[in-house]
């Protein structure tokens, strides 16, 4: 359970200082008693050297005020304020026109706010006032105002900004989400295999066609139509399985009679029970019964939305903003966690005039074509899918929404409702749009007002891990410590928040208040319509998760994260329907558009948000309104929890500045507002999730000369060669660090044959490489120590557009003195052409004899294989030799995000054959073996992503000293992406 991992590391870190704890230095097994806790502490205690001094952050870090000044009463209800001496750069008035909330008239209130100027000084240096206009307005507001509020920040922020190594900080840009045209193959089956009994969760016309269908293809379909409550869910799934195994669920509850259709909060109190809860629960139930029943690689899960066929990125169209979509995506990962990387799991949005019988052929198809699209529309006919497509506000601010009367607009001294605005990411984004535009920010949080002493706030400052340990030990008998801390923590961080506030002359109150409560909301919001006047903005940025495997998600907790983004934001629209609004903005995450581990609540919340934000553009086109899927802030916010930012280190993300995020949020409110639904991630983390990137600016041709791994510019003559160089990282390439021979990085044949191909085609100046012949691999090159190697590859032409390669290395000893120098490793002779080579032949048969799923070998092994090239999922041998099945990934999982086009050789799939291969040889010959020679390759075309491949093995034979045989892989059209003759392998000794 890497999240439960993630967590004790984390707690460890925090509490305890140790800092330079790693997940990889223990398991789950060390923490099986109290005992075995305390022995560990103690080794790594001793190991580390005692505790560390923790390093702030940047925003929620409490500033002593050693300024000596003196106390000045409010008289119109504010607290009473420091007046500054006349060597400090600036005065807080003491009086001013606005209103106050007072305590008699709504408990739960508070007034003022601070910190000191480091806190947010990263942000705060990277924007300021932008305008010549907005300093004078401000300085004819106050009397004496610091020059380092009113100073504009000269360095200009660039829209889109790349990152120049993987081990530097975040560089994020603007993504528009969109639907693009997504064809399928010509000879892709349209039927999927259906491999049991379907549940079917839905009271719709659509409902009942798709378990008519599912029954005529001889399956049972059971119908959950008439779940009204948690328990009876849990009732009609036990009766289900006492007698029937069901891999595949149906999520239909988008197209119950009475799903939600309007901004109603009313209906959705009465609809959330069966829109939300049955839905969770049903799919939480469902997946512990697959994998109890070893049933996930044959399973399936598909969600049935009802957008308006285009996901509600256009703002129009939306039918029900009733959302299953981020639980599925995360559901999705935490399979891939869990290593069951073939079950599809899809949400499919339907055109709103597509009939519901043409509607199940399309959801039935898309079951019967694997592919890495996590969201497709069905149209007909029309295929499409979900496409993240860079938009950089500097060029892209030129839209049409202002003169469809969607002004982009910001009241100065207007007033904001700022929801979970007491700390984090929306407090500090909230006071930089106030600082701005002089705004008056209004916070709600479900915490209470604080209320800290001097002293606690002087302690914060200094240390704030011995105030924790201080708190936690004093906790009062029978509650829990790390609860009582971080409620303890929680005020502090609001009391931050209204500090700064009033550092930086931001009228700010906080009010307790559940913003999924409907009454309290709608008190508090009359009281500021009252005494501060019009409501002009809400940037709705409440949220609460806690990370767990999805079947270990305790009920309050689930409920608590659903209600904060989903009910908050829902009954902050319906009450303020009739107010002046100018913005409405909502705060997602990349969780809630992509999935993620540990957080199908959260990404339920986020992503179903997003829809009520779509969904109310619509309602009220008078009102700017968007969704930011938020990258990981790494300075503040909820990824600066110890085990959040773990678990995220753990999956290789960088952390985005929060200097980088709040330029993107004022951007976007200054500068955007075109887009229901905005993307702010890096691109390596784009491509992880749009590997086949479909909206290009490039042509095909174009894409055909992309070369992955060569650098034209790094070549050289070398009498009658070229030679080309590179260099290789056995830590950073992953094709290097995932596959290992005797515990060492170790180059694939597949890659070799891709340097050498692509070496061809820059040379020939013909574009593809259509087959090889007489590839030989004379000698591994395998890393001994994890400095990179310079490699060089070869190429000398001959007659007929055949080129030799070859690949070599100079040999040095561990301390660098050279041994040999271009010691040659792989040489093979290549044909290049004009035009690709595609081509059909009949695929064999699906062999008789039983299949037997891979099990990969541990990573102590002395050939070992990472996760990037497991794709081999079952084999058959037989006795002329065999066939496996392979699931293609995507080049960006084994190269990374630059290295995503014009590839010749599909190395991971072809790296699966030859894993198949040797299995078939070792079940036939009892011997392991290693890949030596090539006699020819014809290429054909490259797998799409999740494709469903075969690799048939023939002609096995073999002798004392090695195995031959040929062996051809088809895709699941029966297309030859590529066959192999006298393919030789060596017994290992």
């Amino acid at each position: 359970d890497s999240i439960k991992i993630a967590q004790i590391v984390g707690e460890l870190q925090e509490q305890l200082d140790l800092r330079s704890l790693r997940p990889d230095q223990i398991s789950l097994g060390d923490f099986r008693t109290l005992q075995s806790i305390l022995n560990f502490l103690s080794t790594a205690q001793q190991a580390s050297g005692g505790a560390t001094a923790e390093r702030p952050s940047l925003f929620l870090t409490v500033a002593a005020d050693r300024s000596g000044g003196r106390q000045i009463s409010g008289r119109n209800g504010h607290p009473a304020r420091k007046s500054e001496p006349s060597s400090r750069t600036a005065t807080i008035p003491t009086s001013s026109t606005r209103s106050h909330l007072t305590e008699p008239e709504l408990p739960g209130s508070s007034t003022g706010a601070g910190a000191s100027p480091e806190s947010t000084r990263a942000a705060t240096t990277a924007f300021g006032d932008r305008s010549r206009t907005d300093a004078e307005h401000r300085q004819a507001k106050q009397p004496t105002v610091s020059k380092a509020a009113t100073e504009s920040a000269t360095a200009a922020v660039p829209s889109v900004i790349r990152r120049t190594t993987a081990a530097e900080t975040s560089a994020t840009q603007r993504f528009a989400l969109r639907v693009v045209d997504a064809p399928r193959r010509e000879g892709m089956p349209s039927l999927p295999k259906l491999n049991g009994a379907a549940v079917i969760v839905g009271n719709s016309d659509l409902a009942e066609h798709l378990a008519d269908r599912i029954r005529s293809l001889g399956q049972q379909a059971f119908l959950l139509s008439d779940v009204v409550c948690l328990e009876d869910a849990e009732a009609q799934l036990r009766t289900i399985w006492r007698t029937s195994t069901t891999p595949h669920l149906f999520l239909l509850t988008p197209h119950d009679h009475d799903a939600l259709k309007e901004l109603d909060a009313d209906h959705w109190r009465r609809r959330r029970v069966r829109a939300l809860q049955v839905p969770f629960r049903v799919c939480q139930l469902w997946m512990q019964h697959a994998i109890d029943n070893e049933l996930m690689e044959d399973a399936s899960v598909v969600a049935v939305s009802r957008l308006g066929g285009g996901f509600g990125f256009s703002g129009r169209g939306v039918v029900s903003p009733e959302y299953p979509g981020g639980l599925i995506k995360a559901m999705l990962i935490e399979s891939w966690m869990r290593e069951f990387r073939t079950t599809p799991m899809k949400v499919i949005d339907l055109a709103g005039d597509v009939p519901a019988s043409a509607a199940v052929r399309g959801i039935l198809n898309e079951l019967a074509v694997p592919s890495y699209d996590m969201e497709v529309v069905v149209n007909g006919a029309t295929r499409r899918s979900v496409q993240a497509i860079p938009a950089p506000l500097l060029q892209h601010h030129t839209s049409t929404e202002t003169t469809a009367g969607r002004a982009r607009r910001i009241t100065r001294g207007g007033t904001w409702i700022v929801t979970g605005g007491g700390r984090g990411i929306t407090a500090l984004t909230a006071m930089a749009l106030a600082e701005r535009h002089d705004l008056s920010l209004h916070l709600l949080g479900t915490a209470p007002v604080p209320e800290l002493s001097q002293d606690l706030r002087q302690a914060a400052a200094e240390d704030r891990s011995q105030l924790r340990r201080q708190v936690m030990a004093s906790a009062p008998a029978g509650e829990n410590p790390v609860e009582v801390w971080r409620n303890t923590e929680k005020a502090i961080e609001i009391d931050v928040t209204l500090q700064e506030c009033r550092r930086r002359g931001i009228q700010a109150t906080y009010h307790s208040c559940d913003v999924a409560c409907g009454e309290s909301v709608a008190a508090v919001l009359d009281f500021i319509r009252r005494t501060d006047g019009p409501i002009r903005g809400i940037l709705h940025g409440a949220g609460a998760g806690q990370d767990s495997r999805f079947d270990r998600k305790r009920p309050d907790k689930v409920e608590k994260c659903l209600k904060a983004k989903i009910d908050g934001g829902l009954t902050m629209m319906h009450h303020t329907m009739t107010d002046p609004l100018e913005w409405f903005v909502a705060y997602g995450s990349i969780s809630g558009r992509f999935g993620a581990n540990g957080h199908t609540d959260y990404s339920l919340a986020n992503d179903m948000m997003a829809k009520l934000v779509d969904q109310y553009r619509s309602r009220r086109p008078d009102v700017s309104s968007v969704t930011f899927h938020w990258h990981a802030w790494g300075d503040v916010g909820m990824a600066t929890k110890p085990e959040a930012r773990l678990a995220l280190e753990m999956i290789d993300i960088a952390f985005m500045p929060a200097d980088e995020g709040v330029t993107h949020f004022l951007n976007e409110l200054e500068l955007g507002g075109d887009e229901p639904e905005v993307l702010i991630t890096d691109d390596s983390y784009f491509r992880k999730f749009f590997p086949a990137e479909r909206v290009s600016g490039r042509s095909d041709a174009e894409t055909v000369r992309c070369l992955p791994m060569l650098n034209p510019g790094n070549k050289r003559p070398l009498g009658a060669e070229r030679i080309h160089s590179l260099t290789l990282d056995p830590v950073n390439d992953r094709f290097l660090s995932q596959h290992r021979v005797g515990d060492r990085p170790t180059l694939p044949f597949v890659v070799a044959l891709e340097l050498m191909a692509e070496a061809a085609r820059l040379d020939s100046e013909r574009p593809v490489v259509t087959e090889c012949r007489d590839v030989t691999a004379l000698q591994a090159i395998k890393f001994s120590t994890d400095e990179p190697m310079a490699v060089s590859v070869a190429t000398d032409s001959s007659a007929g557009g055949i080129w030799t390669c070859r690949i070599t290395a100079d040999v040095r000893r561990r301390d660098g003195r050279l041994v040999e120098q271009d010691r040659e490793y792989f040489r093979g002779l290549f044909e290049t052409a004009a035009e690709p080579h595609m081509y059909r032949r009949p695929m064999p048969g699906v062999p008789s004899v039983p299949w037997e799923k891979i099990r990969y070998l541990a990573s102590d092994a002395k050939i070992w294989h990472g996760p990037e090239l497991q794709c081999l999922r079952k084999i058959a041998v037989t006795d002329d030799g065999g066939q496996g099945l392979i699931a293609a990934s995507a080049a960006v999982q084994l190269f990374g995000a630059e290295r995503t086009r014009g590839w010749t050789v599909p190395c991971a799939a072809m790296d699966a054959c030859l894993y198949a291969v040797a299995v078939i040889a070792w079940k036939k010959f009892g011997r392991a073996s290693l890949p030596v020679r090539f006699g020819r390759i014809v290429f054909g075309r490259q797998p799409d992503p999740g494709e469903p491949c075969r690799v048939c093995v023939e002609h096995l034979r073999g002798d004392s000293d090695r195995a031959v045989c040929h062996f051809t892989l088809f895709g699941l059209n029966g297309d030859v992406l590529l066959s192999a003759e006298d393919y030789e392998i060596a017994w290992l000794s």
